[in-house]
């Protein structure tokens, strides 16, 4: 079996002196862009995707401008064997769309073309500039795009094009559209001609939107990023913390005497997910369980809890920015992905047997460190009402159980989420001087709270 084909003797278009026909030339970029378009619409609409269009895959029959759209190696016929594995990421390399960089992805829509596609038009305008993913409009692309109207309208083009899914162009019909567009603006403009500062200023705010957007879109990923670590220590810290307070609770026993149990935390003891505040900063606790204990002969029914928290911080308290009216919005920030800081914080929360817990209990606090618990410590008094500061100190003795949290005082220990898989053994020592702390208040009484 064999496949008579005719031989392209003008060459693809990743040729060096084919590309120098269309650099910086609307016209001719238009005239091959449009079969181009009208190609893989008819393809679209035969239920077949291209997936691989690149420079290389634009063929010129001869030294004029007319093209073969070739090389459906890899595309995807609908209602059809698939000629890849489903894992298998195809495409052209500086051309794929990013909805296809993972492989895997079934349902392929004509847009992935469309995403492509917008690519090879900039390379072709630019004369073999590849465009790194969705910056049409960033600044460096300007003196590329200031050879007028026309020019700023092909920008666009290609910016509605290579875009994320949701923003995108979803078909060649759409985009067909936009190339006569811009074929036929000069013969459809009208008088009054907006003037040179009014389309520069247009240009800015589009740029400035562009901006703008892609900053958001940069900052969710970043975010999408941080919350990906947290939620994979979040539930690494559960299963081991479920594990360690189930074998704590079996190994001090339950009988008519003692009662020991393991479980979640609940709304008990907890008001917000501010655990701790420290000065304009905050620890969030984002999850916990705790090591219930009550004794028999206690007449008055307590509770006692040794709640271990896992808590994201510490974090900045959020304040809103005032905005001066009548001024532009500045840009937003960048924020790139941060390495989350978290916390093991334990607290003691106690509560009466059968006690209605909606509102929280208030009568708790934190874990004294063990080396710190019956010191004496201080601060500097506050200034006097003529704004001077005295020579006073606040002095307290350092209880097993401390109202407030201080971070030199109170049983924490830090961690970066990278280092989750290395921090156990801190952990596990952090948690074992917090039950011997409970226990040894409990002993104690476990009737008083420090400030």
């Amino acid at each position: 079996m064999y496949l008579v084909m005719p031989i392209a003797d003008g060459g693809d278009l990743s040729e060096t002196d084919r590309l120098s026909l269309y650099k910086g030339s609307v016209d001719a970029v238009l005239q091959v862009a449009r079969q181009i378009a009208e190609a893989l619409d008819a393809a679209h609409k035969a239920g077949v995707i291209h997936r691989d269009i690149k420079p290389e895959n634009i063929l010129f029959p001869g030294k004029g401008h007319q093209v073969w759209v070739s090389d459906f190696g890899v595309c995807l016929i609908r209602d059809a064997e698939r000629p890849t594995d489903t894992g298998e990421i195809v495409g052209p390399y500086g051309f794929l769309a990013p909805e296809l960089e993972n492989g895997g992805q079934l349902e392929v829509t004509p847009a992935a073309d469309v995403y492509s596609f917008g690519k090879l038009i900039f390379y072709m305008f630019s004369g073999g500039v590849g465009l790194p993913r969705e910056t049409t409009h960033d600044a460096r692309h300007d003196p590329l795009f200031a050879g007028g109207e026309r020019a700023q309208r092909l920008r666009f083009l290609i910016g509605r094009m290579v875009a994320p899914l949701e923003r995108r162009m979803q078909s060649m019909k759409d985009v067909i559209a936009g190339l006569d567009a811009i074929e036929q603006w000069e013969r459809n403009a009208h008088v009054p001609q907006i003037s040179a500062d009014g389309l520069a200023g247009i240009e800015e705010l589009r740029k400035r939107s562009h901006r703008v957007r892609q900053i958001k879109e940069d900052n969710e990923s970043a975010h999408e990023q941080e919350r990906l670590a947290v939620q994979t220590v979040k539930d690494g810290f559960e299963a081991w913390l479920k594990s360690e307070l189930v074998l704590a609770a079996s190994r001090f026993g339950s009988d008519d005497n003692l009662e020991v149990a393991a479980g979640d935390i609940g709304d008990v003891g907890r008001q917000s997910r501010i655990l701790a505040g420290v000065g304009t900063r905050a620890y969030v606790s984002i999850t916990g369980l705790e090591l219930r204990l009550r004794l028999a002969s206690d007449d008055f029914q307590r509770v006692h809890r040794l709640q271990i928290h896992l808590c994201e911080g510490p974090k900045a308290i959020v304040t809103s920015t005032a905005h001066v009216v009548g001024q532009p919005l500045p840009e937003p920030a960048r924020t790139p992905a941060q390495d989350p800081q978290m916390a093991m914080i334990p607290t003691y929360v106690q509560t009466r047997l059968g006690q209605n817990t909606n509102p929280p209990p208030a009568y708790g606090g934190f874990l004294t460190k063990r080396e710190i618990v019956g010191s004496v410590r201080g601060q500097l008094a506050q200034p006097n009402r003529r704004g001077q500061r005295t020579h006073m100190v606040q002095a307290y003795r350092a209880e097993q159980v401390m109202k407030t949290f201080q971070p030199d005082v109170s049983q924490i220990v830090t961690f970066r989420a990278s280092e989750w898989l290395t921090v156990r053994d801190t952990l596990q020592g952090g948690l074992r001087e917090a039950i011997d702390a409970f226990v040894s208040y409990v002993l104690a009484g476990a009737s008083v709270i420090g400030p």
